[in-house]
């Protein structure tokens, strides 16, 4: 339970408010036409046998359900179309919040509102509203639901007299739990983009003397008359310099991803030589731990128009990290198309990773709970940038665990042919 609330937290911060709105649209409109089309289904219930669809219309209570079904799956159709085509969050917040409210009406006599179930439901668009179109949107439907209670057939003297203070403090509630979660929301979004501002700067301070370092214990390595002991000691430095460039570029690259400021610069590039390439580094690298490295290459276009960058920085950090988590075995990297999609493909034969800790693998500075004894190393960031240039590139991760007996990981990319 821990690590799914990490994760939804991470996620509700890490995305905007419009986004969060566009989900919450989309799953209560999913919601109401599952409702609206199991409530159609209870028209039956007024079927006797051998009779017509069309005579069961014709009892008033059947016709009033049956429309307000079919009224509640189009406006719940029409609320998701605005929210993933039209990408109009507030209208679609509107359409779906009124349009509960009006078939709440319809559901129910309109003689008997203040006293009858619709009293309760009113509750729904009022807080639906506070979560789609804003916290304070909930005292429009409040005054809403006001008026209409009070100009119901029967006059104000025989209101309900609970129902309308009732949606009142139900509103004032609402906003004050809505606002706050908004406010908080918006204090941890200011609070991740200032430590992702610092890192990104930071990051790009550190570079150039880093830079510096490598080259001059490159220079050491190249004196040959350097004692043993001083080789290796210049050779330590070299690797550790690397070390700390490549964890200064992940987070620079975690920076701009997050920032959206990285911009994907696809060309053509040659397949073959391109994948040959790599193969052999992470041959050499796997040869290195006593690994078996194994390249199987299917059918793929000799050319295709994709970001070579972006797409040596997917395939390296899942080979790496293969590799990095593989103690004995082999690593196996497969590369093919399927469906006009190209499918990169990275199994081993390492540690694995428990079920339960799967949802949070893609998440910054995070790894999963064996890998935290730093007996491997790493910050948990590689992962991450794999996740959000696929995301980018229009593609697909799945993982794919057993613990004590490896892990498998496929990209999907889109297939651009230059």
């Amino acid at each position: 339970m821990k690590i799914t609330q990490q994760g939804f937290q991470q996620n509700l911060i890490g995305s905007t408010d419009d986004f969060r709105k566009r989900r919450m649209i989309v799953l209560v409109a999913t919601a109401a036409w599952v409702m609206s089309f199991f409530s159609f289904l209870t028209v039956l219930y007024f079927k006797d046998p051998g009779e017509t669809i069309t005579q069961t219309l014709a009892y008033p209570e059947a016709f009033r359900l049956a429309l307000t079904s079919f009224c509640g799956m189009f406006v719940s159709l029409l609320a998701i179309f605005l929210t993933r085509v039209m990408k109009n969050t507030w209208l679609a917040g509107t359409l779906i919040s009124a349009g509960l409210f009006v078939l709440i009406i319809l559901a129910d006599d309109f003689s008997e509102i203040a006293g009858g179930r619709s009293t309760f439901f009113f509750s729904i668009p009022i807080f639906i509203s506070a979560i789609t179109m804003g916290p304070s949107s909930t005292f429009g439907f409040a005054a809403l639901t006001s008026l209409i209670l009070f100009l119901r057939p029967g006059g104000i003297t025989t209101v309900n007299v609970y129902a309308v203070p009732a949606a009142w403090i139900l509103s004032l509630a609402i906003w004050l739990a809505t606002s706050t979660m908004e406010k908080a929301i918006q204090t941890a979004q200011q609070e991740a983009s200032r430590v992702r501002a610092m890192l990104g700067v930071v990051s790009h301070e550190l570079r150039t003397p880093l830079g510096s370092i490598s080259g001059y214990a490159d220079l050491l390595l190249l004196d040959k008359g350097l004692a043993a002991i001083q080789a290796e000691m210049a050779a330590r430095i070299k690797s550790s310099t690397m070390h700390l460039i490549d964890l200064v570029n992940r987070l620079l690259d975690s920076a701009y991803i997050q920032s959206g400021k990285l911009v994907l610069k696809p060309v053509s590039i040659s397949i073959d030589s391109f994948f040959d390439t790599l193969a052999e580094q992470a041959s050499r690298q796997a040869g290195e731990k006593g690994l078996e490295f194994i390249f199987q290459k299917g059918e793929i276009p000799a050319i295709l128009f994709m970001d070579p960058l972006r797409l040596r920085q997917i395939v390296s950090n899942l080979t790496d990290n293969a590799i990095k988590y593989t103690e004995k075995g082999k690593v196996i990297l497969k590369v093919q198309t399927s469906k006009r999609n190209l499918r990169i493909i990275i199994t081993d034969t390492g540690v694995g990773i428990p079920k339960q800790e799967l949802p949070l693998l893609f998440q910054e500075f995070t790894q999963a709970q064996h890998y935290a004894t730093r007996e491997y190393g790493g910050v948990g960031l590689g992962l991450s940038i794999v996740h959000h240039l696929v995301k980018l590139m229009r593609g697909s991760i799945t993982v794919e665990s057993k613990v004590g007996v490896g892990t498998s990981m496929t990209v999907t990319l889109p297939l651009q042919e230059a």
